[in-house]
């Protein structure tokens, strides 16, 4: 019994060398879901009347469909926006999935599972 809560200790004293490091991710993995998830524009900002020259067949068409088209623009616009984020930090993803392949992540020694 003695021996276990030993180990267990041991365990968490060890991981204790992660600690800088994973509070170093986690700032800049907290930026960049910051950033992820922030729109590029207010949702809250009052809709506003504009002219764009459209296909009228397809117009129609997307009005016969009940398709919203200023919603299916705000979500193409996020949909862009998403893959612009992942292009420009897909460095910093990869470089974090092979620390995390070589290394581990700092509970890998505290799971008992």
């Amino acid at each position: 019994m003695q021996l276990a809560h030993e180990q267990k200790e041991a365990k968490a004293v060890g991981a204790l060398h992660w600690l800088p490091i994973m509070v170093c991710i986690n700032y800049w993995f907290e930026r960049l879901r910051e950033n992820a998830t922030s729109s590029a524009y207010d949702p809250h900002a009052p809709k506003r009347t504009a002219n764009l020259r459209v296909n009228g067949d397809l117009l129609n068409k997307a009005k016969g469909l009940d398709v919203n088209v200023s919603g299916t623009l705000e979500q193409a616009l996020k949909e862009k926006q998403r893959e612009q984020w992942l292009e420009e930090n897909v460095q910093a993803i990869n470089s974090y999935n092979e620390y995390v392949e070589t290394h581990g992540v700092f509970s890998d020694d505290l799971r008992s599972f």
